[in-house]
């Protein structure tokens, strides 16, 4: 046996152990996930609904994992900045998305940002789902669904209302206001829910559509009123505010909802563990009392996919039925 071969020979057992060693500590890093800290990025500011559930969901992850559930606000373009972050991240379980309805109506606007929401995201769970709700500030002088539809009209460029950024549910709730009631509304989005929430409570905009956890306590405390809310039933945080349904207007009646995404690509195990963990977290009271106000339905990913691709359709047909505007 030549030198030259005895040195090929050890050269081709050198590779198929490195190749074994890397496989075995490939397996061994998706058994042991998650060994290192995880990233959640929140798309809208702090203070928000959004970032509420991400905060609570990802501390309790934080705790049952062992390891620190990094919480960043990425905001911006109607929360098209923060999934586009999660969509380019790698698929290795430690970059992770709290996403909202968005996420059924956006895709145009992911295609602006050169991601695609089918390819690049998949679901973890369900979190949760809360209505809309439209609050005036004092000052406007509307104490009901009526006196906004009156003094909408009276408006040169209409009443103005603002929200957490266009393609929000909250934008896409407005829209199909005026298109179910001839209302004359102007749309001031901002960049989250807390500067929309901000801007309402300093008077500079008439009205605010949010979630009922974000305004809460300043209708509660007198500095908004409530006026109706989208949800079939009333908001247990505010069970004074009347419903859509029951101002006739039942075809309104929808949902904000919440979920954990992750990279497309990202090992199954890996989701599963984390679909498994979010199903134990939304089932501890002391969470449930932090998410007060909001429908609390974790569910699998399979179960979530399939819930984002009927979302998807449905507004795709309200919106094209209603001529919704909501890229402006």
């Amino acid at each position: 046996m030549t030198s030259s071969f005895k040195g090929s020979r050890r050269r081709s057992l050198a590779l198929a152990a490195s190749l074994l060693a890397f496989g075995a500590t490939g397996s061994y890093a998706q058994t042991s996930y998650p060994n290192r800290p995880i990233k959640l990025i929140v798309p809208f500011a702090a203070g928000a609904a959004t970032d509420l559930i991400g905060r609570v969901v990802g501390q309790r992850l934080s705790e049952r994992l062992g390891q620190p559930v990094v919480v960043e606000n990425k905001t911006g373009a109607g929360g098209m900045i923060g999934m586009q972050a999660t969509a380019k991240s790698l698929p290795d379980g430690y970059t992770l998305g709290l996403v909202i309805s968005t996420l059924a109506t956006a895709a145009p606007d992911a295609k602006k940002h050169g991601f695609s929401l089918d390819k690049d995201l998949t679901g973890v769970s369900l979190i949760s789902q809360m209505p809309v709700i439209i609050v005036a500030h004092p000052s406007a002088s509307i104490n009901s669904f009526q006196d906004l539809l009156q003094q909408s009209k009276m408006q040169k460029d209409g009443l103005g209302y603002s929200t957490s950024g266009i393609g929000s549910m909250s934008h896409l709730v407005g829209e199909l206001v005026k298109y179910k009631t001839s209302a004359q509304l102007l749309h001031i989005p901002y960049r989250g829910g807390a500067p929309a929430l901000q801007a309402s409570l300093a008077g500079d905009v008439p009205l605010q559509l949010a979630m009922p956890t974000t305004v809460a306590p300043y209708v509660l405390a007198g500095k908004l009123k409530g006026i109706a809310v989208s949800s079939r039933l009333r908001s247990d945080v505010l069970p004074d505010v009347p419903t859509f349904g029951e101002l006739g207007l039942k075809d309104l009646e929808t949902t904000e909802w919440y979920g954990l995404v992750a990279p497309a690509g990202t090992p199954p195990s890996i989701i599963n563990k984390l679909s498994a963990q979010v199903a134990l977290i939304l089932k501890e009271p002391e969470v449930l009392g932090k998410l007060k106000g909001m429908f609390v339905v974790g569910n699998s990913p399979e179960a979530f996919n399939a819930f984002i691709s009927d979302e998807r359709s449905r507004w795709a047909s309200l919106v094209k039925s209603a001529n919704l505007k909501i890229d402006e």
